[in-house]
């Protein structure tokens, strides 16, 4: 990594912090009960890399509302508690040059919520990653990181099993009188990330685990737990009668410590490209790059002889060439998405590739398979049921694929080939 996006972090009180890596620069200000935060594109001339990154004002915060509902529905009461930020500091883990963090403390009134959130920025990166880890001594409630956004949307793109779905950002509650059934919910399950559009302008909540979220116009909102302690009740307004067996659930109260990961891009582009930014964002979030170290061993090609003008001397190591040795299966095309590179339920000699088209309309892409041989593919369903012959061909499976579809291939090398 170049001394152009290497991460710093500046921190003049306990107020104020701001961090850059040569692409994003992020301010952070403090408030009584929130964290103002401030996106903006860093003054590298490198930026012209990312020309999505936008200018974004935010604020982050963390509130607390008694639920007097059960494990199944909630039932939200009284006012919204919003817990006190107590200061920030830079953290000393994380000074740079490849990961700058700030910590931040917040504690509820009574004491009884207190949380550390760690903000990082990577270089090289486009989102601010965030930690949270906490102790809970508070009983029926639920706690919610709150991101107020920049983004006025009346509809959400929440990423599911099997692609990206677009929702109201909010459900309308129909009047006490209109209602004989259960009560919609506010909130909704993602798979990994949610996303607010509008105006040309973006912004996307990613979750490593956490899947429930609230969302209406200018607002995102994760639900880090809800602390409960009856299976089911039979006297809430908002579900008439008995969900499940009544019975005391104690443990589901969440009391100690809890911990959570989620990251926050605020960028700007049309539809088909910010749906290819959030993909490979949430690949980098989730799936972070991390070093191993590997036995040595040796090649299974024989290295190339060394060129007129190079010297080979005796006892010298021939160099090895990894890339030939551990190339994998990949998919192209900035539309498609890798769902799955599996072992074969049906044929321990082949493996699953499913791509998935996160657009609305057609797109094009492609397989590419590892070496130089042929090999048998044959097109299937989910449970590998067969949909068509096998075909034998090179290294690449050409993908044409419709609004939304899941495309799935059961490949193994040919033999006699």
């Amino acid at each position: 990594i170049g001394a152009v996006t290497e991460a710093c972090i500046r921190c003049d009180n306990d107020r104020t912090a701001v961090m850059s890596n040569g692409l994003l620069r992020v301010t952070l200000k403090a408030a009584s009960d929130s964290l103002l935060i401030e996106f903006s594109p860093d003054s590298c001339t490198h930026v012209s890399a990312w020309p999505e990154l936008r200018r974004s004002s935010s604020e982050l915060r963390f509130e607390s509302q008694h639920d007097a509902g059960d494990c199944y529905t909630p039932s939200l009461r009284g006012p919204t508690e919003r817990l006190e930020l107590v200061s920030i500091d830079i953290a000393p883990e994380h000074r740079g040059p490849l990961r700058v963090g700030a910590a931040l403390r917040w504690k509820s009134r009574d004491d009884s919520l207190r949380l550390r959130t760690l903000l990082t920025l990577d270089a090289g990166a486009i989102a601010l990653h965030c930690t949270i880890k906490g102790h809970n001594n508070r009983s029926d409630h639920r706690l919610q990181m709150v991101w107020q956004t920049d983004v006025d949307a009346d509809t959400v793109v929440a990423d599911a099993a099997f692609g990206p779905v677009q929702r109201p950002a909010l459900p309308a509650l129909p009047e006490h009188s209109e209602r004989e059934m259960e009560w919609p919910l506010t909130t909704a399950a993602m798979h990994r990330w949610v996303l607010q559009t509008a105006a040309g302008k973006s912004c996307a909540l990613f979750s490593d685990g956490l899947a429930e979220y609230e969302a209406c116009r200018q607002r995102l909102a994760l639900t880090l737990l809800r602390a409960v302690g009856e299976l089911s009740k039979n006297d809430l307004p908002e579900r008439p009668g008995h969900a499940g067996w009544p019975a005391s659930v104690p443990e589901a109260q969440s009391r100690g410590q809890f911990a959570a990961r989620c990251a926050l891009l605020a960028a700007g582009a049309e539809p088909d490209r910010m749906l290819s930014i959030v993909r490979d964002v949430a690949d980098d979030f989730l799936l972070p790059l991390v070093g191993e170290s590997w036995p040595d061993f040796e090649a299974c090609d024989r290295p190339p002889a060394p060129a007129d003008n190079e010297s080979a001397l005796p006892g010298d190591r021939p160099q090895q060439h990894w890339s030939h040795m551990i190339k994998g299966f990949r998919l192209h095309g900035e539309l498609l998405e890798q769902s799955a590179a599996t072992l074969s339920a049906s044929d321990r000699n082949a493996v699953l590739l499913r791509a998935i088209n996160l657009a609305d309309h057609e797109t094009q892409g492609f397989w590419e398979l590892p070496g130089e041989g042929f090999w048998e593919v044959t097109r299937c369903r989910l449970d590998e049921t067969t949909l068509g012959p096998t075909v034998v061909t090179g290294n690449t499976i050409p993908l044409n694929c419709g609004p939304r579809e899941v495309i799935t291939f059961r490949v193994k090398p040919a033999r006699g080939l």
